[in-house]
């Protein structure tokens, strides 16, 4: 639609945009037709000097190198002008049509002086030009609807006229063949622009398109991020009751009768699984977000393996089931936290798919690559279920979708991990006959290292009645893990907030010996300042424990802190607890 046929200022909009386009268009080629009539008008001066007797093209060179300059100069001005208004496009159009035209009637001015039955050369010379030129602008002057009729016709129409003047059956010829030349040349130009003309709307769709796509990627992204937000806030919140709930559990299990045992154990295992399923919905928001950072250093496997074999010989024993580990010597480039993640879902899956047999773990070298494996000799997986197992929440025979057999997560987060540390996750798997998941990682350069025995902590009453400093804004969490600390034969200080906390150790008659905070709490001071004033004051070592429900946190442990993610099991608080009172009874007074 042209400027003219719009209506509406949508249509008025789009035109416009499509006529400054084709004007560009024309702009870009017009230092190609500039340069050529250039190189054409002192060659054809040249030429009609020799060649035509009496032929004076003086004032036709000097005219049109004045018209070349001046088109050089309003194309300088057009680069440099707006073209905003449907009237601006309107006049710089006219401009182009013009020049065009002025062009035009100066070859035009050439086929008529040297078109001449008596000199016959300069008349084959001047058609013969006239011609190319005529065909050669189709491409360079066709984006402006009048451009080149203005150019072709002024310039074919003197030289026609003048072999139709000669007369005879040449000259008559010659005449009929140009008309038939100029009307062809003229449907070609219509062409021309009318293909120009779509493929610029073509492009201006592919754009629309494009940015369409990209808007509607930046909603999703936004919703994504606003999801992934509000779970991660909503986990962080869920975690605090629930660590409530499994210090009440533990702190209750020891006034119940015999016969209330099975009871309290059941309500354990529900809110271990609350926690599993909450873990592994948090882990795939950080993956999804990128919110979780790879530290790639070189680990060796064996202290990997033994750790996860202490981990996972009981449930494996419990389950009737022979765990077993290839001693390696290999060492791998990747995330330590990481790797154990992947490794334990796949020891985790093993174990709880097989009804019996044996799961083995290793690893080999493949070239520049390690390779660890883990095996089973479970019911396998059928060919059609194998890529969708990385698939969150898809499960194989478990259509009951019963909390003992898993949440459909683990090897999706496993998938995740890897992708972090550059690996690729890989299974195979025979029905019947077992299963095989393998992951992938650079070999490492580093020299293993010897790793001193894990401190394993005392199970009973903690010597020497160590005390212990509590911070916890939550009410229940701080006297439950109070009344647990108690128990275990700590003699415990509680406060709410940093003042409180700063105001107890200050009435104390004694250093504590221990200090146990939560991340977050009231006011500018949170649980890490807290420590790192305690150990300021106390001038020399304290063990500290850093609890929060944000499992992205770990900075604590760069300055010898340990964290630990709410909610936190008993026992794991209790052994925590014991090492780092057991290193300290080793380092002696500070």
């Amino acid at each position: 639609m042209s400027l003219s046929e719009a209506s509406s200022p949508e249509q008025v909009e789009a035109a416009s945009r499509e006529e400054r386009e084709l004007l560009q268009v024309l702009a870009r080629q017009m230092p190609l037709v500039l340069g050529a009539n250039m190189i054409v008008a002192p060659v054809c001066f040249g030429v009609m000097w020799f060649i035509g007797e009496g032929v004076d093209l003086a004032l036709w060179l000097a005219g049109m190198f004045a018209l070349i300059a001046a088109r050089l100069i309003f194309l300088a001005r057009f680069r440099a002008a707006s073209l905003e208004r449907p009237t601006q496009i309107r006049k710089w159009r006219a401009a182009f049509t013009i020049g065009s035209g002025a062009s035009g009637c100066l070859f035009g001015l050439l086929g008529f002086i040297a078109a001449d039955h008596a000199r016959p050369l300069s008349s084959i010379f001047a058609l013969m030009v006239l011609v190319g030129m005529a065909a050669g602008s189709i491409a360079s002057l066709a984006a402006a609807k009048w451009a080149y009729p203005a150019f072709a016709i002024p310039t074919m129409t003197p030289i026609i006229a003048r072999h139709w003047q000669m007369g005879e059956a040449t000259g008559y010829a010659i005449a009929g063949f140009g008309v038939i030349f100029l009307l062809v040349n003229l449907g070609y130009a219509r062409i021309q622009r009318r293909s120009l003309l779509e493929s610029i709307r073509l492009r201006f769709e592919k754009e629309a398109l494009i940015q369409e796509i990209d808007a509607a990627r930046r909603r999703s992204d936004a919703a994504n991020e606003s999801k992934t937000r509000i779970l991660l806030s909503a986990g962080h919140d869920l975690r605090q009751p629930l660590y409530a709930i499994t210090l009440l559990i533990e702190t209750i299990e020891r006034h119940l009768p015999q016969s209330a045992l099975r009871q309290a154990q059941a309500m354990r295992a529900c809110a271990q699984t609350i926690d599993e399923l909450l873990d592994r919905m948090l882990q795939i928001a950080r993956l999804d977000s990128g919110r979780s950072d790879a530290s790639l250093e070189d680990i060796p496997l064996q202290g990997a393996f033994e750790r996860l074999m202490v981990e996972f010989s009981p449930e494996a024993e419990a389950r009737e089931l022979r765990l077993a580990c290839v001693p390696s010597s290999l060492i791998v480039r990747a995330d330590a936290h990481l790797l154990t993640g992947v490794l334990r879902n796949f020891l985790s899956n093993a174990l709880r798919y097989s009804s019996g047999g044996k799961v083995l773990m290793g690893a080999r070298r493949a070239g520049a690559k390690v390779r660890i494996e883990v095996l089973d000799q479970g019911p396998g997986i059928a060919p059609d279920h194998m890529e969708a197992i990385f698939e969150p929440f898809y499960q194989v025979g478990n259509a009951e979708r019963s909390p003992e057999n898993g949440h459909g997560l683990g090897l999706a987060i496993a998938s995740g991990m890897a992708r972090m540390m550059g690996a690729r996750i890989e299974a195979r798997s025979v029905p019947g006959k077992g299963s095989a998941f393998t992951i992938t990682l650079p070999a490492g350069a580093a020299l293993a290292r010897t790793e001193a025995p894990a401190v394993l902590p005392d199970r009973g009453v903690f010597e020497g009645a160590p005390l212990v400093l509590v911070v916890e804004d939550i009410a229940i969490v701080r006297e439950t893990t109070c009344e647990l600390l108690t128990a275990w034969g700590c003699r415990v200080i509680g406060a709410a907030d940093a003042a409180e906390a700063f105001a107890a150790v200050a009435a104390a008659q004694e250093p504590i010996n221990c200090v146990m905070t939560d991340l977050r709490l009231p006011g500018d001071v949170d649980g890490l300042k807290i420590v790192r004033r305690l150990r300021a004051q106390r001038l020399g070592p304290l063990p500290a424990i850093l609890t929060t429900a944000d499992p992205a946190v770990n900075r604590g442990q760069a300055e010898g802190v340990t964290v630990l993610i709410k909610p936190v099991a008993p026992s794991r608080l209790r052994e925590t607890l014991g090492a780092m009172l057991g290193q300290q009874r080793k380092a002696g007074p500070s």
